[in-house]
């Protein structure tokens, strides 16, 4: 639930004290009220991660049914929308949005923004996290950040980004063969591959493809 609600944003931790937060061993605690039923208890740990809790203000006891999906009646209905509220509240004054999920994939938008002066584009109301970067010269696309379900390149049941480049032909059995590269993911498999943004390559190894793949978008077929 809170994860939704952090999806593509990064804590900013120094807007958590001004917004009622407390600091304390590994956290940051906040405390409210919600409409006069509930004590709210919001914690954010070390690494932005949110986190809440409601308890009820008569027996004290934590109320979870606002997280079941199968409860929808008008109360618990009422309740999650509440709860729900007081997270974007959060969220949008002491979070930075991002266009990303993942910090590596955040840090490779940055590093083009500055490189190149190419932001994303979002051109798929189906698939908001799948974001294009083009050279500005010509418009030709030389980087896709895309959110997949690794199951598409992968033995993996999980969420991923990755970040399809342009390559040489003759690059394309060398790297293959190693960790992180995958056949280009809906794209041309010749000219173009597909780099998982997890960590498993360095964030200097992906700038080189990327710097490469920009390269080439300008040289002429």
């Amino acid at each position: 639930m809170e994860n939704e609600v952090t999806r593509k944003a990064r804590c900013n931790f120094h807007k958590l004290i001004a917004y009622g937060f407390e600091k304390q061993v590994g956290q940051y605690i906040y405390h409210t009220i919600m409409m006069d039923v509930f004590n709210v208890e919001i914690h954010v740990d070390e690494e932005g991660n949110l986190s809440g809790k409601l308890y009820d203000m008569e027996s004290g006891e934590e109320y979870v049914n606002h997280r079941i999906k199968q409860q929808t009646g008008e109360f618990v209905s009422k309740m999650r929308e509440a709860y729900f509220e007081i997270l974007y509240d959060i969220v949008s004054n002491c979070y930075n949005a991002q266009p990303f999920i993942g910090n590596q994939s955040n840090r490779i938008a940055v590093y083009l923004k500055e490189t190149y002066g190419t932001t994303p584009e979002f051109l798929w109301k189906k698939y908001p996290g799948h974001g294009v970067f083009r050279n500005t010269q010509n418009q030709k696309w030389y980087g896709i950040i895309l959110n997949i379900h690794a199951s598409k390149i992968m033995n993996e049941d999980k969420e991923i980004e990755i970040l399809d480049v342009k390559i040489k032909p003759e690059q394309l059995e060398e790297l293959l063969n190693k960790p992180g590269y995958y056949p280009a993911y809906h794209m041309n498999k010749k000219n173009w591959i597909t780099l998982v943004l997890d960590e498993t390559l360095s964030d200097e190894e992906i700038k080189q493809h990327l710097d490469e793949s920009f390269y080439l978008s300008n040289c002429k077929k």
